[in-house]
């Protein structure tokens, strides 16, 4: 009978140990591998800087494991959208000014504005506003997405064209229709001696794009009432001020849209064929290995009000995700002022936190040319969120053929904007399904 007893509190006291072994081990351990998929959209050279930065945020947590998907810009809004009435959508997912609104209207981005509350690491008060206003909607006390980079358009001016034309450079005095316009008049060249101008002056990223928009507000105008669901741009100032840009190209000054579409907005640019351009620092990301002449970056224009746009890329979570505290914390790794650094050095794309674009160091990294591409910092602190609305795809098209119309000298400016009005206030009436 001792040693049945014997035996049992041998038994036991094994089995307590067993216990005990196990739950220390389930303490210790690290939690389960959750795999989470990072939707992109970049060209290659970003999206290696980009996997290289979510390798290293799966070593610092080991239990994460990071699938990254791209999808090319023409498709990525109506994949998501299939995806997401399929509950089959990623879990982190890229937004920008224009591509996030039809997505955050129908409910596929989660509110960030808790977990931003609780972070260490994400500061709102670090960013600029203008980065952070194009990722929340009207009406609504909301973040829905976290820029990783600021994109606001500079002014680009080709040195060597205005030396050989005597011209002065751009400066913070230059307006449009002042020193700009007399600038570009003299820059304008017809080179080979065929009667044709062929050296142009300037060309505006926003001129059949972005549609002016920055162009606009210069001028105090507007496209759109505050909560974007009005079309005002047939109201003064706007058509005069379209009317300016429009004038540039009908009369030479300005390349034609069909040149453009055949050359891309960057080449006739790199090939020295135009003396001016507006755009963000992707211009420099598209730089020949050698640049082929010696160029430099200014604020743009103005001519009442200096003003200018920002299209920044973002991240969010996915409202389905069953994995939103760990997509946060991809999130919060990539987003992280050394990751940042790290992009804006390799990527060429600058962040949107005020901490690192008002640090000389940071900086000194690039080699010009431009000599002055510091000069986004400043450029970053004058912009707003282009205008995107609800339906953009069919506000778009409804504005673009008018504008084309008023590019080519077929109609003027104000019959345009009125045309458009009439179109486009029907498509913005329509409710969001």
């Amino acid at each position: 009978m001792a040693k049945k007893v014997r035996w049992i509190y041998v038994v036991a006291i094994a089995l307590m140990i067993m216990v005990s072994n196990n739950a220390a081990y389930s303490y210790l351990k690290t939690p389960e591998t959750v795999e989470i998929r990072f939707r992109l959209h970049e060209d290659p050279q970003r999206v290696a800087v980009k996997k290289e930065i979510l390798k290293r945020c799966e070593q610092t947590y080991p239990w994460i494991r990071i699938k990254v998907e791209h999808t090319g810009y023409a498709e990525y809004t109506q994949k998501l959208l299939v995806e997401f009435v399929g509950k089959a959508a990623p879990d982190i997912i890229y937004g920008n000014c224009e591509v996030w609104r039809p997505l955050g209207e129908r409910g596929v981005y989660e509110d960030l504005l808790s977990y931003i509350k609780e972070s260490d690491i994400v500061m709102l008060d670090d960013y600029y506003e203008a980065g952070l206003a194009d990722f929340s909607l009207p009406g609504k006390d909301a973040q829905y997405l976290v820029p990783h980079n600021s994109a606001p358009y500079g002014f680009y001016y080709n040195i060597d064209l205005f030396d050989k034309a005597g011209v002065a450079y751009p400066d913070e005095s230059w307006t449009w229709t002042g020193k700009f316009l007399e600038a570009a008049k003299k820059l304008a060249q017809d080179t080979d001696g065929d009667g044709k101008i062929d050296q142009y002056a300037f060309y505006d990223m926003g001129s059949m794009h972005t549609l002016e928009f920055s162009g606009v507000w210069s001028w105090e105008g507007r496209w759109f009432n505050e909560e974007r669901t009005k079309f005002l741009a047939h109201e003064s100032p706007t058509p005069e001020a379209i009317q300016f840009f429009a004038d540039l190209t009908i009369n030479g000054i300005n390349p034609q849209k069909s040149l453009m579409d055949k050359l891309g907005y960057s080449g006739l640019w790199w090939v020295g064929k135009v003396a001016m351009i507006s755009g963000g620092a992707w211009i420099i990301a598209t730089q020949p290995e050698q640049a082929p002449f010696r160029y430099d970056v200014m604020f743009r224009p103005y001519e009442e009000v200096r003003v200018t746009g920002v299209c920044s890329g973002a991240y969010g979570i996915n409202s389905q995700s069953e994995h939103k505290d760990t997509a946060w914390k991809v999130i919060e790794y990539f987003l992280s002022p050394k990751e940042r650094i790290h992009d804006g050095w390799y990527g060429g794309e600058d962040p949107s936190l005020k901490s690192i674009l008002m640090d000389p160091d940071y900086w000194e990294f690039f080699q010009p040319p431009p000599k002055n591409r510091s000069m986004f910092a400043e450029i970053l602190a004058t912009a707003r969120p282009l205008p995107y609305t609800s339906h953009w795809r069919e506000v778009f098209s409804v504005m673009k053929e008018q504008l084309e119309l008023i590019f080519l000298g077929q109609e003027t400016a104000k019959e345009g904007m009125e045309k458009i009005k009439a179109e486009v206030d029907k498509i913005l009436a329509r409710p969001i399904i």
